[in-house]
This record gives structure tokens, C-alpha cells and sequence, in this order.
């Protein structure tokens, strides 16, 4: 869990603090499954991999494998 230095110290119970960390721990997966959620239903559409400058498509990897194994074909 991440701690913010510059903020004032709180004071919490042990219990107090477990219920935080759990609360943390449940945000926390919470985000790690939306985000791998959204990673799945780019692979299901043939996106391999996005970025906010770049998207790599299957589509797009078989034609450049195409066109390197038609390279090698010709140095025959």
C-alpha cells in the first residue's frame, strides 16, 4: 500500500486499518480487472497491442509476415 509522506498522520485502530487495507486491496483488483478486461476484448478483436500513439492488429502482423517470408522466398 502506498503511502502519502507529506499528508498528516492519521490515527487508526488495528481494526481501523485491516478494513482500510482490505478496502485498498479490493480497489486495487479492481482496477488490475478492468484493465485486463478491456486487454481481452482487444485480443478477442485481433488487437495484440494499443497505446495511445500505436495499435498493432493481426491483420497487420500476418501481412508484414507475408511479406518477409516472400523476401526470403526471393533470396533463393
Amino acid at each position: 500500500m502506498q503511502v502519502n509522506g507529506s499528508a498528516e498522520p492519521e490515527y487508526r485502530t488495528r481494526e481501523e486499518f485491516l478494513k482500510l487495507l482490505l478496502t485498498k486491496k479490493i480497489e486495487s483488483n479492481e482496477r488490475k480487472l478492468k484493465k485486463a478486461t478491456e486487454e481481452l476484448e482487444n485480443l478477442k478483436g485481433g488487437l495484440f497491442k494499443k497505446t495511445k500513439s500505436m495499435e498493432i492488429k493481426l491483420s497487420d502482423l500476418l501481412t508484414e509476415n507475408k511479406n518477409q517470408e516472400d523476401s526470403i522466398k526471393n533470396l533463393k
